[in-house]
């Protein structure tokens, strides 16, 4: 006969079970952490288009990871970036996108990356700022990360086919004077720091649902291969955008 009980079997298995859980919840919320918020842009949207304004910075001062690369989404009521990476907008509908880049340029692994894929006319719009003022726009259509200090992130929603590399400032001086704060618009201080206006036009699928969209810059510092951390987590290199009817 086994001189193990049954209840004392029992009561392993239930041992166990609940170490399993609270591994299943430390895991949620102490890594990836609760889902951020959703900026909703549909009831914004007019004449079959809507804008949406995000951005990338090298910190991320408003939460317990400071050190970790991140996008914001600016908030179409208030006008203030909030820390999150998911937003909604309406299907069937043109998108109008400006992104802030404040964060300095990282090699690609791929240079498929490296091409504008998925927006209208397969390009984006560009803009440098070196602190005293803008250069000419430029729409450009491909990125050489390895030639160049070019690439600081990117905005892909492989499902779409949609890939937007993030053009970054291009100079050691400028990139070794990034904001410190983010949001970075915030601050007057850093307002005025080098960055990027990317900007660029897709169009939503006619069918509601949730797209996921990655940043494919291995941008995650102090993990194997930069592809943890801030790059796995919702609301820092990953997001969501939601198609609603």
């Amino acid at each position: 006969m086994d001189p193990v009980s049954l209840p004392a079997r029992v009561a392993t298995l239930v041992v166990a079970f609940l170490a399993v859980v609270a591994g299943v919840l430390w895991v949620v919320f102490d890594i990836i952490g609760p889902q951020p918020q959703t900026e909703n842009y549909t009831a914004y949207a007019k004449d079959g288009q809507v804008n949406v304004t995000m951005m990338t910075t090298a910190q991320t001062t408003v939460t317990n990871k400071p050190d970790w690369v991140t996008y914001f989404i600016q908030n179409p009521s208030t006008k203030q970036f909030d820390h999150t990476t998911y937003f909604a907008v309406p299907a069937n509908t043109t998108v109008n996108v400006t992104i802030l880049g404040y964060d300095g340029c990282t090699p690609l692994r791929n240079p498929l990356w490296g091409q504008v894929a998925g927006t209208v006319g397969n390009v984006e719009n560009v803009q440098y700022y070196n602190g005293k003022a803008f250069s000419a726009a430029q729409n450009l259509s491909t990125f050489d990360s390895w030639a160049n200090c070019s690439v600081q992130h990117t905005f892909a929603i492989p499902s779409l086919g949609l890939n937007v590399p993030i053009a970054s400032v291009t100079t050691f001086d400028e990139n070794s004077n990034l904001c410190g704060t983010s949001p970075c618009t915030d601050a007057d201080q850093d307002q005025n720091s080098p960055h990027t206006v990317v900007k660029f036009t897709f169009k939503t699928p006619s069918t509601p649902g949730a797209y996921r969209w990655q940043c494919f810059v291995p941008c995650g510092l102090g993990y194997v291969d930069g592809n943890g951390g801030p790059m796995g987590t919702p609301g820092y290199m990953m997001g969501q955008m939601e198609v609603q009817s």
